[in-house]
């Protein structure tokens, strides 16, 4: 599996221009995909560590082309310009899936796959995670609110509140995150950490 080196990774940052605060979220998103693998390891199950790591960091990669005011990220004149660019290119597209079109164009498909399974949208397919990886990195990004690793029902608040969903919109986000919480239940089912300890 061909995967970047962490130097490749911020040579990314730095060529998409992926905002401070992204990149802070991310590093922690890493973090916490890191430990769970590594956990999940411990406990004699076969995940790639490296996998997750990257895919944590990357995550957001583009997050700019789904962000509506840019104004409240604070860019360069140049750094607009690339948001901008970015957002005609990719427009109407998720986030998740602006990455991984440009990872399958740099030759990391496994990597580009597992990213594109952490938008929350994906707990509504039939088969949401086809590897431990996907769930991982999943799960790991709703465990940061910004730059800080905090627990799924602090990230729910967080969330509902930033958002302001009304109606059937919050109706199905409010069955979305029942269904993370399962996925939660899942993972640490089978190590011997709990939620509490990622936040350590």
């Amino acid at each position: 599996m061909l995967l970047p080196s962490e130097k490749e990774c911020y040579e990314l940052f730095e060529e998409f221009h992926t905002p401070q605060i992204v990149r802070l979220h991310s590093e922690q998103v890493a973090k916490v995909a890191k430990t769970l693998a590594e956990a999940f390891v411990e406990s004699g199950k076969e995940v790639n560590v490296d996998l997750c790591y990257k895919a944590g960091l990357l995550h957001d990669l583009l997050r700019v082309v789904d962000i509506a005011n840019f104004e409240l990220l604070q860019g360069s004149a140049k750094e607009l310009r690339s948001w901008q660019s970015q957002r005609k290119k990719y427009a109407k597209m998720h986030h998740a899936e602006a990455a991984q079109q440009v990872l399958l164009e740099r030759g990391y498909p496994e990597l580009a796959k597992t990213i594109e399974r952490h938008k929350a949208e994906a707990v509504f397919d039939s088969k949401p995670f086809a590897t431990l990886a996907d769930k991982i990195v999943f799960y790991a990004d709703k465990r940061v609110a910004h730059g800080k690793i905090v627990s799924l029902e602090e990230r729910i608040t967080e969330a509902l509140g930033r958002y302001g969903w009304q109606g059937k919109e919050l109706e199905r986000v409010k069955t979305g995150w029942e269904k993370m919480r399962v996925v939660e239940q899942e993972l640490f089912a089978e190590i011997s950490i709990g939620p509490e300890d990622l936040s350590r």
